[in-house]
């Protein structure tokens, strides 16, 4: 039995360890990088450390806090977490603000001029307060998601999302939409 307790205790320490260290967040202040673009990408530097070649920006908390904890990732692994941008140097907020528009550009869907489904797939033509846009998704159902009451994202096969807001567009636009979700 204490053998049995050994091995139980151990393990459950390992499990706490690997949490801590799943959990453990690191934090980046004024003066722990040198980010700069440098041929059009976005670069990262932490002194004496490492260069990450191209950076990407991330709002963990897009709605309630879009200025603070931005998390800061060479693809897939994070470099770590801006705490409040407003800490940083104009520079720098502008650098990492234009990562963010990047990322997170909606256009807004005005008009819904046509659909047309083929191949499993829909390819839709719509005005947007960014232009008119051609829009190729896969399964309708997949690609129109709510956000909110009144509120859809078009998500295209790239990823791109565009913004309805049913009280914004034409009736027969909203139910037409309305029909298909």
């Amino acid at each position: 039995m204490t053998e049995e307790r050994l091995t139980s205790d151990e393990s459950a320490a390992e499990r706490n360890k690997a949490a801590d260290e799943a959990a453990n967040v690191h934090y980046l202040s004024p003066g722990d990088f040198e980010i700069f673009e440098q041929g059009g990408v976005i670069r990262l530097t932490l002194p004496n450390e490492i260069s990450y070649i191209q950076v990407y920006a991330f709002r963990t908390y897009p709605l309630s806090h879009p200025d603070n904890y931005i998390s800061l990732r060479d693809g897939e692994d994070e470099i770590g977490i801006v705490k409040d941008l407003k800490e940083f140097d104009a520079g720098t907020q502008a650098i990492l603000y234009e990562l963010l528009e990047r990322r997170y550009f909606v256009p807004r869907v005005r008009k819904i001029l046509s659909t047309k489904q083929r191949y499993g797939g829909m390819t839709w033509q719509v005005e947007t307060d960014r232009g008119v846009r051609s829009v190729i998704t896969k399964n309708l159902h997949e690609a129109l998601s709510e956000n909110g009451p009144g509120r859809y994202f078009i998500t295209d096969t790239d990823g791109n999302r565009f913004e309805v807001i049913m009280d914004e567009i034409a009736p027969e636009d909203a139910a037409w939409i309305e029909s298909v979700v």
